[in-house]
């Protein structure tokens, strides 16, 4: 029997600042990280989705690359991660391997109350606020997985 490695989708543009936290999931699970909408069709089972709610249009990756990320019409860049949260949770990602019920965190810098309060209404497992250590990130991030995650911290 294999022991697969859970699949984490960290919707997120910006893995130059955030590598250290990508480096430490990589040790324990597969993590595609990323904000473009061809990452986000791979049609892969997601088992946790971590998300920021401010994701810009554009970013560069590590190869200095330009990619787009993803955007929807309406709503503004600093509230493209919670648009994208509320389609999941509608089913409209569902085949590409986003359960609509995905257990969620969001480390975000944007946590004022309307944003907590949308993330209760979302059904958000944990909130992090940036920046946390490490510890505390993986922390969050196995304890939601295994369903022992019952920190204060929640929305």
């Amino acid at each position: 029997m294999t022991n697969k490695k859970k699949h984490i989708f960290w919707f997120e543009e910006d893995l130059e600042l955030l590598k250290d936290y990508y480096n430490s999931l990589l040790d324990v699970f597969d993590v595609t990280f990323g904000a473009s909408l061809d990452l986000v069709k791979q049609k892969r089972h997601v088992d946790l989705l971590i998300l920021d709610i401010m994701i810009h249009q554009k970013s560069i990756v590590l190869n200095g690359k330009e990619i787009e990320n993803l955007t929807y019409g309406e709503p503004s860049w600093d509230t493209t991660g919670m648009e994208f949260l509320s389609r999941v949770r509608e089913g409209e990602y569902k085949v590409f391997g986003f359960n609509k019920n995905v257990p969620v965190v969001i480390y975000s810098c944007r946590s004022e109350f309307t944003i907590r309060e949308r993330a209760k209404e979302l059904k958000v497992s944990a909130f992090l606020e940036k920046p946390v250590s490490i510890d505390k990130f993986i922390g969050t991030v196995t304890g939601v997985l295994d369903g022992t995650y019952t920190e204060k911290s929640k929305p």
